[in-house]
């Protein structure tokens, strides 16, 4: 009764305020056009490609001596956590379900990834929100948002480890390219490349749903309250609520920014659904407020204590 409810309620606002439900509609689907798909396309694509090709592994043995020493990880595991600090949400996400889905993690480590591989792109932070909240020395800015999550992953590692053997959990799995004639190369590479396109199409598409989705739902909280609510529009989706919020209170947006908004939690998944991973959605969502919170105190100390 209660859903139907909610439902009734929610058609009804759409069909007395059509024209304002349109604006939130566009407004995500211009953050969508503008900001993540040429942002994320590029990405998904090629990472799709690395895997498909079997080349995670020449990509991941660089940083396997650091990554893999300290975090005990796979060289899986550490071209997850390349892809998921550099290329940014939801590849972290996507790249785990790949290689989840090709036997190259098991379902534990997918868990510990997900707990802390999954944040908004450096290009996205330092191109879009940095200067969107007037932000010049970044330094300290980028610890929180890449470090925090660094070392607590580190922790979690260190905790999974107190009661197992080091040699059970850093097996290695193996991901070497196939060996193939220079034909058989072409062939792959022509259909590891379609697949590619094919996957990263579907999954921006999807992308762009979910914003507009979740820019409807600014709807509501505006009919209650008489007029926008930016603060709600942070949790919902926070590329549109950091617009809304115009730079004012540059605490509450950085620590939105790494939680995500619930538009995130539902891309995240999104990109586990064809998965049994999505059990694994309640830990992932404690695990983004317990960052959340940690970042709270170490952008209140920079504001606070430091003068940035």
């Amino acid at each position: 009764m209660i859903r139907v409810c909610v439902f009734l309620g929610l058609l009804l606002g759409l069909l007395s305020n059509s024209r304002l439900a349109g604006s939130y509609v566009l407004e995500g689907l211009n953050v969508w056009a503008t900001r993540a798909l040429p942002a994320l396309f590029p990405f998904m694509v090629l990472s799709g490609l690395i895997i498909r090709l079997e080349l995670a592994e020449r990509v991941s043995k660089a940083f396997k001596p650091l990554l893999g020493r300290l975090y005990h990880a796979s060289l899986a595991a550490c071209y997850v956590m390349l892809v998921g600090f550099l290329c940014g949400f939801p590849m972290g996400a996507r790249t785990i379900a790949e290689l989840y889905e090709r036997g190259r993690l098991t379902k534990r480590d997918c868990k510990w990834l997900l707990a802390f591989c999954n944040n908004l792109s450096p290009a996205y932070v330092m191109g879009v929100l940095f200067p969107m909240l007037g932000i010049k020395r970044m330094l300290p800015y980028l610890l929180g948002f890449y470090g925090l999550p660094l070392i607590y992953g580190w922790i979690l590692r260190i905790i999974s480890l107190k009661h197992k053997k080091v040699e059970e959990l850093d097996r290695p799995i193996n991901i070497a390219p196939r060996d193939s004639s220079k034909p058989q190369s072409a062939m792959l590479f022509g259909t590891a490349l379609r697949e590619s396109i094919e996957s990263a199409t579907h999954a921006v598409i999807i992308l762009g749903g979910y914003l507009a989705f979740f820019c409807l739902l600014n709807l509501f909280p505006h009919l209650i309250l008489q007029k926008p609510q930016p603060i709600l529009g942070l949790l919902l989706e926070v590329t549109t609520g950091l617009n809304a919020m115009e730079g004012r209170r540059p605490i509450l947006c950085l620590c939105a920014a790494t939680f995500g908004g619930l538009s995130c939690i539902a891309q995240t998944h999104a990109a586990l659904s064809h998965t049994d991973l999505t059990d694994a959605m309640g830990e992932y969502v404690i695990h983004k407020i317990i960052l959340t919170a940690i970042s709270v105190a170490w952008y209140y100390a920079l504001f606070r204590f430091s003068g940035f």
